[in-house]
């Protein structure tokens, strides 16, 4: 977790899409 700050909607979506091509590329 980077920060400690609110994550609106989306933005959130925005992050956990990172997150997924992120885990993706690890595979």
């Amino acid at each position: 977790m980077v920060g400690e700050r609110v994550i609106e909607g989306p933005e959130m979506i925005e992050v956990t899409n990172e997150k997924v091509a992120v885990a993706k590329e690890k595979l």
